[in-house]
């Protein structure tokens, strides 16, 4: 088989070689077979289109004023041996700002913005992958890459295109390698580590193939087939030669994926782009209709996802958390409990329809920040009867609880709903009406005697 490398910077033989260029122990791609029209040639490196506006590539490439999208064969002047291509041009290039900053090719990342924007026509025939959407990968996950870069460390590159089945190295493991990627190397006065912004692939450890990347192959995509849209989760970026006897090292996108989309998502021509929540047309779109959490688990799992700064946007399908469809979930047990920050606003689960919702049970318990000035006024709490704690120990306004209708049943738990939560005391609940035997200790603060729910019985 043919050895893919995607090695760039070449150093002294058995050194570290950096930014590559061609791929060791891999296959030609197969048109009829293999997806391939995302890949991107970019001035003697590869790149991948993430959007109808943007290339996602390495910093180290060299820049460049156009590329190939759909490249097949090495040469940008030929017809691509009559598979679809687009050739365009290149208006800015963005390298990360810490590229090269604390260890040398840290951060080795940079989105080409496209002259003009892909049509429709244009993109018939393209799929467009997601960027840094795999949240966790598992040791010997399975991965592909695209490149055209040498079969070796020396000779010409590939003049077609190649592809190379890798799988995942955990960073302890390509640590531990004979790579020697743990022994603080210098280049360029820089020191030589893994960082958070690198993951490490390669061939699989109990099956040595010579497989890899090498010089030629920098910039292109390392990517997760599994799902219905193809994931880029590494970019090529350097390695240690000779090329594919140990694990290369790829820009970590996962990690990088909010700066990303900082230099793609507000863009006003954007038609698709995954990574932003506008999927590629046809049967594998994701769907767009809203998001409907089955459980109180997924639930909660989404809004962890929402407010967490590196969460995956794909677990509620990139809705906004206002537009969020309840009516299959009972229970908000302790969904915003214990949470101390969001990255984004929460104020519009005022929207949400919780009429089915039975159990409010440490639903904003010690919460703070997050969920101030979020009105819940609109809340049908008519079904609740569990609301242990539900405010416990919260450290924000609860606009719109004096509105709420609750309806006297047996079986009630009020227990410690507003104690402790200071900001409470004065919302005048004096038009509830809730069942005289329910259990209702500590419910408020003991200095709370005034506007206090009206009591019957059931």
């Amino acid at each position: 088989m043919r050895y893919v490398s995607l090695i760039a910077l070449g150093l002294s033989a058995g050194a570290f070689a950096f930014p590559t260029r061609r791929i060791v122990g891999g296959t030609e791609a197969k048109p009829k077979k293999d997806d391939f029209s995302f890949f991107a040639r970019v001035r003697g490196c590869g790149a991948t289109l993430i959007s109808n506006c943007h290339i996602l590539g390495a910093s180290h490439c060299k820049d460049s004023d156009d590329a190939r999208i759909g490249a097949y064969l090495s040469d940008m002047e030929s017809d691509n041996d009559g598979e679809p291509y687009v050739d365009v041009d290149i208006k800015t290039i963005t390298r990360h700002p810490n590229y090269n900053v604390d260890s040398f090719l840290d951060n080795d990342i940079a989105v080409y913005r496209l002259k003009k924007c892909l049509s429709p026509d244009d993109l018939n025939s393209i799929t467009i992958p997601d960027v840094g959407a795999t949240k966790n990968l598992n040791k010997d996950q399975e991965l592909v890459t695209f490149g055209f870069g040498r079969d070796g460390n020396t000779g010409p590159q590939s003049m077609v295109l190649n592809k190379a089945e890798l799988v995942f190295w955990p960073e302890d493991d390509c640590k531990k390698n004979e790579a020697g990627y743990d022994k603080g190397l210098e280049k360029g006065g820089l020191e030589i580590k893994l960082t958070e912004s690198m993951l490490c692939a390669g061939y699989p450890p109990e099956d040595y193939s010579r497989l890899g990347t090498c010089p030629g192959d920098s910039g292109g995509p390392l990517l997760n087939l599994k799902g219905s849209t193809p994931d880029v989760v590494g970019v090529v970026s350097w390695g240690k030669k000779p090329c594919g006897e140990y694990p290369q090292v790829y820009a970590n996108t996962r990690n990088l994926r909010g700066w990303i989309k900082d230099q793609v998502c507000d863009d006003a021509d954007l038609t698709v782009a995954p990574i932003c929540g506008l999927a590629n047309g046809g049967d594998d779109q994701p769907p767009t209709g809203g998001y409907t959490p089955p459980t109180t688990a997924e639930l909660k799992q989404a809004v962890k996802e929402y407010c967490d700064d590196d969460g995956d946007e794909q677990v509620y399908n990139n809705v906004p958390i206002g537009q969020w469809d309840l009516s299959s979930v009972t229970s908000l047990q302790q969904v915003f409990g214990n949470r101390k920050q969001c990255s984004r606003p929460l104020k519009d689960i005022g929207n949400w329809n919780v009429g089915k919702v039975t159990n409010f049970r440490k639903t904003f318990r010690d919460s703070i920040a997050p969920v101030a000035g979020t009105d819940l006024s609109e809340w049908d709490v008519s079904k609740g009867k569990d609301f242990y704690q539900m405010f416990w120990k919260s450290k924000w306004d609860g606009l719109g609880t004096e509105k709420w209708e609750p309806t006297a049943k047996t079986g009630e738990d009020y227990r410690g709903m507003f104690k402790n939560a200071r900001e409470f005391r004065n919302v005048d609940h004096s038009n509830w009406v809730i069942d005289k035997n329910a259990r209702r200790n500590s419910m408020y603060d003991a200095n709370k005697d005034e506007n206090r729910p009206q009591l019957v019985d059931v």
